[in-house]
Parts: structure tokens; C-alpha cells; sequence
């Protein structure tokens, strides 16, 4: 009888070890084991992964002191849009950075929970400047703005090629017509520079940004520019390439991006920038949503990402990529010391009419981009009446 004891010891023993070794497998999403971090899945969606991979994830996980632990995931946002839909009830991304595009097209297809006002706390939303208030409210608190960036309009053009720049739309159209495939931009959908570029030229023409079917001025402008025009890519970068190699010769660019490319050398010494006139400079964004349909414990976590990243302390690091911040505590004074000659390299490339001594400046005329309803129609027409003629 003993000897059977001591045999189901054994057994008891045996299978205890083996459900221990079980537990080296990968956690899921947000469900901690022990003294196993929470998961959290990111993705963003408008790149910028030199403040939001590089800065934010690694700020967001020492602060919490292991609590959390950030997978980072990136891709376009109608591909990422559509897989959180297919999911249902088992969406495995748990918070996201979008730009306005994909802002826009998750409130359309009904994917994204909405923030404001259930979460007003969690987002400081009272800590927000008059654009990220403004930006949330537009877009019915369905994202907080992670931050604003210059929209443009802007051109960037081969300083050897071009002795003397377009500054304005009459002048660009002028150029474009006597230099034929040297002028190109990237879809309006999916582009920033090409959005700045888009709306600058119907608040040029005198158009109203919110009624797109009423924009004939700016459609024939574009069908006459797109007839010297070979493609309109749908990666931005493409532009950036085709302008580095000498293919083309002038591209739009928005004045932050730029700075961080004359800083990092990306660029071609020789592509300089310039501010077209006789226009406002728009605000572009990029916004933090979390999923519809993901578990209490995923959306806690997701909150608690979201919260972090929209304080001062964290929307302070914004000014290391020459990102205006929208928590309006947030200051360059507030800068990890570790990202203060980065700032001020890119600070030199930045427009003279976008600072004011060691700070950015958000000019006080600036407009914000349109709601997510006039958005869609106008890529829908510019898709429609000016990319379907390529």
C-alpha cells in the first residue's frame, strides 16, 4: 500500500511540472499571468514610428515599471481597418494611431469606440488646446489627437533644377505645363503632402472645403496639372524617391516631415523648401482610437496607454520630431534632455513663419481638415474624376 502512495505522489508530482512548463507559453493580449506583464497591441497606422515606437513605447514602459509591456504592430489603415471588422468580437489590436484617413474610414465602417465624453479624463481632454478640442469635437470624440502637424501646402523642390521655386497655385500650374512628368504628388487618400497640396488649392480658388461637389475651379485645375503628370503614387515616399534620383523635380512635402528628413539626411542636399503664398496652413493630425468589441481588461489597458501618452510629460517628447503637441502643458522645457539637438537641428529646417525663437508656432489662421463625411466624398470625387484618368 506504500508502495502505491508513494507511486501517486509521483504522478501528482510529474503532472504538476508539467502544467508549470505550460506556462512559458506566449501570453494572450492583455491577459497577465503572475508577475507577467499586460500585453498591449499597438498599431500604428500613419507611420511617425520615430516618436511612437521609438520615444512613446519605451517612455510608456519604464513608467509603468513592467506593469505593461507594448507589441508593436504597423500597416496601412484600409487593410488594418478591414481585419478589425472581420474580427467581430475577437479584435486582437488593442489601441492604434491613425492619421485623418483612417480616423475617417474606422468611423465609417463602425469600428472604433468612441472617447469623448466617457473617457474625457482618460484622453485630458480639458488639457487640450483649442485645435485638439477642436479636432475631437469635429470627429465626435471617436479619437483624441495624438498631436497636430503642419499640413502644408509646402513644395520641396531639386535646387539645381528649379532657380526659381512656384510660391504660388498660378505659378505651380505656370511650371508644371513647361516641364512635363518633373511635377508629382501621391493620392490624396492615402498622402499627407498630397491632402496639404489638395485642400491649400480649393481654399486658393476660393471653393468651399465642405461642400466637395461643388469644386469645379479645383477640378479643372487638376485635370489640366494631371495631363503633365505620369502617376500619382500611392506612397508618399515614392515622391521622395523619384525627387532624390532627379526623376521629378518638385513634390509637395509637409514642413515637419521635412525637417526631420534634412536632419537625418534622408533628403538630397540639395531639395530645399518652400511655403506657397495666399494660403492658410492646414492642420493635419494623427489621432489615438482604441477598437470596438475588445475585452474589459484590453480596453483598461488601452486607457491606460491612451492616458499616458496624451500627458504633458509624454506630449512634451512631441517637440523631439518637430510635432506640435495638443496637451497645452506640454513644453519644449519639459524635453528629455537626450532629444534636445535633434529638436534643434530639425528646428532650423522649419519655415520661419511655423517658430518663434526656440519654439514651434501653430499660426493662428490655421484650418483643420474637414469631418469624416466631407473627407470621404472628396477622395471618393478626386479618386472618381482625376486619378481614374492614369
Amino acid at each position: 500500500m506504500k508502495k502505491i502512495s508513494v507511486f501517486l505522489s509521483l504522478v501528482v508530482i510529474l503532472a504538476l511540472a508539467l502544467v508549470g512548463c505550460g506556462s512559458n507559453a506566449p501570453q494572450t493580449s492583455n491577459a497577465p499571468s503572475g508577475s507577467q506583464p499586460v500585453t498591449i497591441t499597438f498599431y500604428s497606422l500613419g507611420g511617425t514610428d520615430n516618436y511612437f515606437h521609438d520615444i512613446l513605447v519605451p517612455m510608456f514602459e519604464k513608467a509603468t515599471k513592467g506593469k505593461y509591456k507594448v507589441q508593436y504592430g504597423r500597416g496601412p489603415w484600409q487593410q488594418i481597418v478591414n481585419k478589425i471588422k472581420s474580427e467581430g468580437n475577437k479584435v486582437d489590436i488593442d489601441v492604434l494611431a491613425t492619421g485623418l484617413d483612417g480616423l475617417a474610414g474606422g468611423m465609417q465602417a463602425g469600428v472604433w469606440q468612441q472617447l469623448n465624453p466617457a473617457y474625457a479624463q482618460d484622453i485630458h481632454y480639458s488639457e487640450l488646446n483649442k485645435f485638439g478640442k477642436a479636432y475631437t469635437d469635429l470627429f465626435q470624440g471617436y479619437g483624441v489627437p495624438a498631436f497636430t502637424s503642419y499640413g502644408g501646402p509646402m513644395l520641396v523642390y531639386n535646387s539645381d533644377k528649379v532657380k526659381q521655386p512656384p510660391t504660388t497655385y498660378a505659378e505651380l500650374q505656370s511650371w508644371v505645363a513647361a516641364h512635363p512628368g518633373k511635377f508629382m504628388y501621391a493620392t490624396v487618400p492615402t498622402s499627407g503632402p498630397a491632402r496639404g497640396l489638395y485642400f491649400g488649392l480649393i481654399h486658393s480658388l476660393g471653393e468651399n472645403v465642405n461642400k466637395p461637389d461643388s469644386l469645379n475651379q479645383t477640378w479643372n485645375y487638376l485635370t489640366t496639372l494631371g495631363k503633365n503628370i505620369t502617376s500619382y503614387p500611392a506612397a508618399t515616399g515614392d515622391t521622395f524617391k523619384f525627387l532624390n534620383d532627379g526623376t521629378i523635380y518638385i513634390a509637395p512635402h509637409l514642413p515637419g516631415w521635412y525637417a526631420q528628413q534634412v536632419a537625418d539626411g534622408t533628403l538630397a542636399k540639395n531639395i530645399k523648401a518652400v511655403m506657397l503664398t495666399g494660403v492658410p496652413q492646414f492642420l493635419d493630425a494623427q489621432f489615438y482610437v482604441m477598437p470596438k468589441n475588445i475585452s474589459a481588461d484590453a480596453q483598461k489597458a488601452a486607457l491606460a496607454f491612451i492616458n499616458f501618452a496624451m500627458s504633458k510629460e509624454a506630449q512634451s517628447q512631441l517637440y523631439a520630431i518637430v510635432y506640435p503637441p495638443t496637451n497645452q502643458d506640454a513644453s519644449v522645457a519639459q524635453m528629455l534632455p537626450q532629444y534636445r539637438a535633434r529638436y534643434e537641428k530639425q528646428l532650423a529646417a522649419i519655415p520661419p513663419q511655423l517658430k518663434s525663437g526656440n519654439n514651434l508656432i501653430i499660426p493662428a489662421d490655421s484650418l483643420l481638415f474637414p469631418n469624416s463625411e466631407v473627407t470621404l466624398a472628396h477622395y471618393k470625387l478626386w479618386q472618381e474624376k482625376i486619378q481614374a484618368n492614369k
